[in-house]
Formats: C-alpha cells, sequence, structure tokens
C-alpha cells in the first residue's frame, strides 16, 4: 500500500498522506502515483527527478519521459523520443530504441516496430515473441490480450501461443471468466477452459469481481453474478467494477456516486469522475466546483483543504 497519494492545486501538484496533510510540498509541475515505492515528478522548467516517499530524491534524470515503475523497471524517453527503461538505481538496462513501449508486467513487456507491429521483450530487452499485433496488452495472470487484424481479439501466453478463439473483442479474464463479444456483437464469457460459460446476450460485458460484473441491457447498466443472473437491475449511464465493496456508478451524465453489492447508494451521487477504491481510498473530482480529492469508504472526502480529523 503506497502511504502518500498525488494531489493537485491549480497547475501544481504534490502529494498528501491518508488524513489529506500535505507531505510532499504541491509545489511539482507533474507529480505521478508512487509505484513500487518512487514517484516521478517534474519541475516547472522541466526537470526530471525519481523521489522516495520520504521527498528524497533518489534518481536525477535527464529523460523526457520517466514513466511509473513496474516489477523494478520503468521506461524513459530521450531526446529523440526513442524509449528504453531504467531500473531503480536510475541505470538504463535496456538501451532506448522504441517509439511506443508498454508497462513491464509478469516479466514481459510489449514495444512497437517500426511498422507498427507489437512484439514481446523480457527484462534484458530480447524480444521473445516476435512483432506480429496490432495491439498488445500487459501480461495478467500469465495472459495477454493481443489484436490480431481488424475485429480480431485473443489470448496469448508467454510462449506466444493462442489457447483460446479468436474474438470481435475481449477483455482480461477475472475469477475464472473473460467476456467476449460475438461477430453478431453480442457479449458473453469464456472460462478458463476456453468454452462459454455464459452465452452471448449482452450489448456490453466486463469482467468479475467481488463475484459482480457490469453488463449492458438496453442502454443501462447493472450487474450480474457467474450464473448470468442480473443481481443487480440496470439502471445506470455507466457502472465501474466493484473494489472493497463498493463499485462508482453514474447516474446520469456527470453524476457518479459509488454502490455496494445489494445495489444500495452508499456515497451520493455528487462527482463528475470517481474511481474505484483500493487500499481503502478512492480518487474523486467535481469539475464543476473544481475540486478533487479522495474519498474513504464512508464517503468522507478528504484533501488539504479539508483534511479528516482523525
Amino acid at each position: 500500500m503506497n502511504k502518500l497519494l498525488s494531489y493537485s492545486e491549480g497547475s501544481y501538484s504534490g502529494y498528501i498522506d491518508r488524513n489529506g496533510n500535505v507531505v510532499i510540498p504541491i509545489e511539482y509541475s507533474v507529480a505521478q502515483p508512487f509505484s513500487e515505492g518512487l514517484a516521478s515528478v517534474m519541475d516547472e522548467d522541466g526537470h526530471r527527478w525519481v523521489i522516495n516517499e520520504e521527498g528524497e530524491v533518489v534518481i536525477s534524470c535527464d529523460w523526457s519521459v520517466v514513466g511509473d515503475f513496474h516489477d523494478g523497471l520503468a521506461f524513459v524517453m530521450d531526446a529523440s523520443k526513442n524509449v528504453g527503461f531504467i531500473d531503480k538505481t536510475g541505470l538504463i538496462v535496456i538501451p532506448c530504441q522504441w517509439k511506443v513501449v508498454d508497462i513491464f508486467s509478469e516479466g514481459l513487456a510489449a514495444v512497437q516496430d517500426e511498422n507498427g507491429n507489437y512484439g514481446y521483450i523480457n527484462k534484458t530487452g530480447q524480444l521473445v515473441i516476435p512483432y506480429q499485433y496490432k495491439d498488445a496488452k500487459p501480461f495478467q495472470n500469465g495472459l495477454a490480450i493481443v489484436q490480431i487484424s481488424d475485429n480480431e481479439w485473443t489470448f496469448i501466453d508467454k510462449t506466444g501461443k493462442r489457447p483460446y478463439s479468436i474474438w470481435a473483442e475481449v477483455r482480461a479474464f477475472s475469477e475464472g471468466l473473460a467476456p467476449v463479444k460475438n461477430a453478431e456483437g453480442l457479449w458473453g464469457y469464456i472460462n478458463e477452459k476456453g468454452e462459454v460459460g455464459l452465452d452471448f446476450q449482452w450489448a456490453d460485458a466486463f469482467p468479475f469481481s467481488e463475484g459482480l460484473a457490469p453488463v449492458s441491457v438496453d442502454d443501462k447498466y447493472g450487474y450480474i453474478n457467474k450464473q448470468g443472473d442480473i443481481v443487480i437491475q440496470p439502471q445506470w449511464f455507466g457502472a465501474g467494477e466493484f473494489s472493497e465493496g463498493l463499485a462508482p456508478v453514474s447516474v446520469s451524465f456527470m453524476k457518479m456516486g459509488y454502490i455496494n453489492t445489494k445495489g444500495e447508494m452508499i456515497v451520493p451521487a455528487r462527482w463528475s469522475f470517481a474511481c474505484s477504491h483500493k487500499d481503502g481510498v478512492a480518487f474523486v473530482a467535481d469539475m464543476m466546483a473544481r475540486e478533487s480529492g479522495y474519498i474513504d469508504r464512508t464517503g468522507r472526502f478528504f484533501n488539504p483543504s479539508h483534511p479528516l480529523d482523525i
């Protein structure tokens, strides 16, 4: 769990604790979220550093872009706009040579060649899955989503083999099921054997979390269980995944709140933007009031202007 949360006021950013108190001053032009204990920051003159959660500089950078750390590596962009990877000491371990890369996940990262095709490299920079895909996502539980051609998506394993059929679109496996779209434009779910577990019947469908998945029926979103039964009636304009017992839902344009697994509104819909909870907090923003910060699972809002009194 990250102790600190990134926070912005106007054009400047810094970091607050989980009560809303400023820990690292709000003085940076960019303050990326902490990942693996480190975060990339940039001042208004374009100078970049990587800092730890005490605010100490651990890497001084000449890079124009520094990404988040994943699997111990972060992507960086040089002056020629080529991208490679550094380790947590700032050492360049994979030279800058690509225009587009993704994060490392489970030891592999997608990279794009000069023809626009994606393959995967390992942590030494060796190409282990050849360039061949129109799009490629990070690995998750041993599988990655790839696009073969227009309206052709599937999963590959770490050897590049395809253990499942090709579908018009796919989303990640979660809790033993993955949403897939057929040629008729309807969504269903396959199981880990590749068999259709829940038949094609929804206009849209997303991965399961905490036993429930958002699906679209008649342009409204509700939730199904793993038997495919509607357990929270479709009634929202949008619905997110459940996390820590809560899910963000849109009741109308720019109005989001949080429901529990019974479909009860726990946090009133007053936010323009609302993320899923992680480690007890979720980022929220009210665009009309020009206010942003975090809420806990009870809906208590906090930022430096409104710290929690604990």
